[in-house]
């Protein structure tokens, strides 16, 4: 009989609560922690990477989880043949919840306004359903660039704030980035206000870290992009901006699988340990969302992938399997989308090399 065990039998007469109060409860222990570890973090040991150390406080934390347990059925964590069979959906959110409370756990490095954040990423796949074009390139282009060395600085401050609501000029201030050696300028392109940017501090630091809040924003975002298909996530978008009829949504528009794109998409970026803690528990709480224990990036390093598919492609986040740091992620057809992009194909995959604080645009660390 293990502590579960245990636990359950003390009070047999316990009812079994809901979904929502088993989150309730899990935001309640979730915010604990952060206020825990405010009120403990040692600046000393302050880096971006680095393993996250355990204190008295997330134990206390842990064990008042157990505690609570006794009047709740959790999903049961079983090993060899004992117990029940756990569904993939079970196992990754569990998995999930773990990562969200060792990142919580996580040291941030401090970082002044004048600083600027660098990542280093590859990547490879399909131009127009899994990477987006070159400058120059388009479906007539004989032989399209599919293999990508991005290189991107953004500025700790963040865009400048739009005037009165209304769409600011191009920013050629707040990020840069270099594509196999050479500079782009399209992400300096001019946003609406609020517009979903991983790339733009100012944008993340509105999102809240209570993950019943983050998840609400997340599906907030993606039913605007059901109303506004070129908004979309690339794999979405490029499948049905033909199909688009005015501003209503489409039938066939999955919004969680939505959800879990912009997630996707945020997670290469620069977050704050509770942000990234956070989204962890909005995957959790994501349909459909499967692991992998032996997903491997682009580089070759094995991690635990994340992953969810809409029925034409299975999108996979991919992180470290100890400390839950990203990897990379990666996007396969499950089905024949075009001619040339067959059931099978790789439309994206990526690796994050490097991330770093850096002083100045065109440093590397």
């Amino acid at each position: 009989m293990n502590e579960m065990d245990m636990l359950r039998s003390a009070r047999p007469e316990a009812p079994a609560p809901d979904d929502a109060v088993l989150d309730q409860a899990r935001d309640r222990l979730l915010a604990q922690a952060r206020d825990g570890q405010l009120q403990t973090r040692d600046r000393s040991q302050a880096t971006i990477g680095g393993r996250p150390r355990t204190g008295r406080r997330v134990a206390a934390v842990m064990s008042l989880a157990a505690a609570m347990a006794v009047g709740a059925t959790v999903v049961e964590v079983v090993s060899g043949d004992d117990g029940p069979a756990r569904t993939p959906e079970a196992n990754a959110a569990t998995t999930l919840h773990d990562a969200s409370r060792v990142t919580l756990r996580e040291v941030l490095a401090r970082l002044r306004p004048e600083q600027w954040l660098y990542t280093e990423t590859r990547m490879q796949g399909v131009p127009g359903e899994g990477i987006e074009w070159m400058p120059g390139e388009d479906g007539d282009t004989p032989r399209p660039t599919t293999s990508m060395h991005i290189q991107t600085w953004a500025s700790a401050r963040g865009t400048a704030k739009p005037t009165n609501g209304h769409w600011q000029r191009a920013d050629f201030t707040h990020v840069y980035m270099r594509i196999n050696g050479k500079d782009d300028n399209r992400q300096a392109l001019p946003l609406s206000p609020g517009e979903w940017d991983g790339d733009d501090q100012n944008f993340l630091r509105t999102l809240p870290t209570e993950p019943g809040a983050l998840l609400q924003r997340v599906r907030q975002e993606a039913d605007r992009r059901a109303r506004h298909p070129g908004l979309r996530t690339l794999q979405r978008r490029v499948r049905q901006e033909s199909d688009h009829r005015g501003h209503q949504p489409d039938a066939e528009f999955d919004r969680d699988q939505e959800a879990f794109n912009l997630v996707t998409d945020l997670m290469n970026g620069y977050l704050t340990p509770a942000l990234r803690a956070a989204l962890y528990e909005v995957l959790a709480r994501l349909p459909g969302v499967t692991m992998d224990r032996q997903a491997t990036d682009l580089a070759g390093r094995r991690g635990v992938g994340f992953g969810r598919s809409d029925g034409s492609s299975r999108v996979q986040i991919i992180v470290d399997a100890r400390t839950y740091r990203y990897l990379g992620d990666k996007a396969v057809a499950v089905k024949d989308l075009s001619p040339g992009v067959r059931k099978g194909t790789v439309l994206r995959w990526s690796t994050q090399l490097r991330a770093a604080i850096v002083d100045r645009p065109h440093q590397q660390p």
